[in-house]
């Protein structure tokens, strides 16, 4: 019979605390991206401000699949002992919270209110229009970074427009604009229409290049809107992921419901739910952005 996932979780808490001696293991729930709400063990040693958090989901899927409680705590323990170089970082009373410490920390990802009414309770945002909005990251190092809480804003007293600011202008520099057409994004092409190379085509998709993973953020950079439509006229925004975005013609021949069905089928088939920007079609014209299914 299959543990439940309560019980799942206690047994690896327990196990966990006869690994980790001067650990404090405690249960958290987290609410993430699209109000996706996780659970997780936090394992703090003691004297330490901060502490990584493992959530369970995958965990317990690889659990139910076959494997041991035993393989499973082990390999979350050595995530736990391999982040120590991390804590002495991002202790609270050594993080140096000031706006020029932080400048060159700072980036952002774009979201959907519409999808994150519970995390937005307790994160800072700046609209962009048409209802999305930007959330603010501190990068403390490539694989380690703090999302900007309300309490951190308050705390450190962080102008968050100037944060927003700085965010955007960091993302646009790091990592700039792509417009493709869709043939050429899908074989890997690095062409871009937006420095004058490759052909515009009917169907082009817009993203960012680099690591950033966000790249639907690019139609929030300044001037990128415009330029589009500057090439191909008005257009329909599909929020195919957090990743990118399908930019579409308005050539008159598309039905805004048939789009919008196509958005949210794939949300649900095709695009993990963490990586979903938002199940809404957006329109791109003379009068900006707007929210139109």
């Amino acid at each position: 019979m299959t543990t439940t996932f309560e019980r799942f979780t206690e047994t690896v808490k327990a196990e966990m605390s006869k690994m980790l001696d001067g650990y404090e293991i405690t249960e958290q729930t987290v609410t993430k991206l699209n109000d996706i709400t996780l659970h997780g063990l936090t394992a703090r040693r003691k004297g330490n401000d901060t502490a990584p958090t493992l959530y369970l989901e995958g965990a317990y899927e690889a659990y139910c699949n076959g494997d041991s409680i035993k393989d499973i705590v082990t390999s979350m323990v050595n995530v736990i002992l391999q982040s120590e170089p991390i804590a002495p970082i991002t202790k609270a009373a050594e993080l140096d919270m000031s706006i020029d410490n932080i400048r060159e920390k700072l980036t952002a990802r774009l979201i959907d209110p519409e999808l994150n009414q519970e995390y937005l309770k307790t994160h800072p945002y700046g609209y962009i229009g048409a209802g999305l909005v930007l959330v603010a990251d501190i990068n403390i190092s490539e694989d380690y970074r703090i999302v900007i809480t309300n309490e951190m804003a308050e705390q450190y007293g962080l102008n968050m427009s100037e944060v927003f600011a700085i965010a955007i202008d960091n993302m646009e520099h790091r990592y700039p604009a792509i417009l493709t057409n869709l043939e050429d994004a899908l074989f890997g092409s690095d062409m871009n229409i937006l420095d004058g190379n490759g052909e515009l085509g009917s169907v082009g998709t817009l993203m960012a290049s680099g690591t950033s993973g966000y790249g639907a953020i690019a139609i929030a950079y300044k001037g990128i809107a415009d330029r589009i439509r500057d090439l191909i006229g008005d257009y329909y925004i599909l929020p195919s992921s957090l990743h990118e975005l399908i930019i579409l013609r308005d050539s008159g021949e598309y039905n805004i419901a048939d789009l919008k069905s196509m958005v949210t089928s794939a949300n649900k088939t095709v695009v993990d739910d963490t990586d979903v920007l938002s199940n809404s079609v957006f329109h791109f014209g003379e009068y900006g952005m707007r929210r139109v299914a």
